[in-house]
């Protein structure tokens, strides 16, 4: 019984431990900031101090705006992150396995990938017009890049001595690359999945704020224009710890998926 005691005073101090290794450096910056609004030194409407900016996500919870802004935000980056994954994989294995799709592909891609997102955003709106499919082709084309090239780059690195021998065992193709790629190229894969998290919001942002009548991005734009300091911090606040928590859900999804892989960590 002491011993069950002993342990699980262990486990909640060691708890305990880890919560305020995390929210200590938070509290120390809020702190200092706070200070610092206060002090005088900087117009108080122009650099707002946390007391206010929590009083201004109060008001903006109140009137349901951050609620919906979040709301759209979300959806528009899971719908872009999850279609330009798709696609990502997709090409990247036909690019990596099949001659005539990598001759066909790559000089295209190729020409495209250093293109910035944000230098689409105007003929998207074009495209597409001021609705959600403008947002999710900007999100998408991010996070297609990253994804298309770690696919590409496992597919090609498998060990050949692997698929000689189910070649040599009679294996058709789609069980060579279901059965042997997949698994070998996992790992990439998740990567480039992993870095198009953090590019997904990053294209949100600059798409909702050119052209958009909700959304976080659309937000700080909106709080920008009526001068509302207090609004874009509040927002720009909201933007990190969804590009946070979605970036430690994506690693607690692949770490209950696959856990023998260590890098969902």
């Amino acid at each position: 019984m002491c011993r069950f005691e002993t342990a699980g005073a262990l486990y909640i101090m060691d708890g305990i431990k880890k919560v305020s290794m995390f929210t200590a450096p938070i509290a120390g910056l809020v702190l200092l900031w706070e200070a610092l609004a206060r002090s005088g030194l900087f117009n108080i409407n122009l650099f707002p101090p946390p007391s206010v900016v929590f009083l201004s996500t109060k008001e903006l919870i109140l009137n349901g705006y951050l609620i919906r802004d979040i709301g759209y935000s979300v959806m528009r980056a899971l719908a872009g992150f999850g279609l330009g994954s798709f696609l990502g994989i997709g090409i990247g294995i036909l690019t990596g396995r099949l001659k005539l799709f990598n001759r066909a592909l790559m000089p295209l891609i190729q020409l495209l990938r250093p293109i910035p997102p944000i230098a689409f955003v105007a003929l998207a709106l074009v495209w597409f017009g001021l609705g959600e499919p403008s947002k999710i082709f900007l999100v998408t084309w991010g996070v297609f890049f990253p994804v298309w090239i770690n696919t590409y780059l496992g597919v090609t690195k498998v060990d050949p001595t692997y698929l000689n021998a189910a070649k040599c065992l009679g294996a058709k193709e789609s069980t060579i690359v279901r059965e042997i790629v997949i698994p070998a190229t996992l790992p990439l894969i998740i990567a480039g999945m992993r870095v198009g998290v953090a590019i997904a919001f990053l294209n949100l942002v600059a798409a909702e704020m050119a052209g958009a009548y909700v959304g976080l991005g659309f937000r700080v734009e909106f709080s920008h224009m009526i001068f509302r300091v207090d609004h874009m911090i509040v927002c720009i606040i909201f933007l990190g710890i969804l590009g946070a928590c979605s970036d430690k859900g994506f690693a607690w999804l692949v770490e209950k998926l696959f856990p023998w892989y260590a890098g969902g960590q």
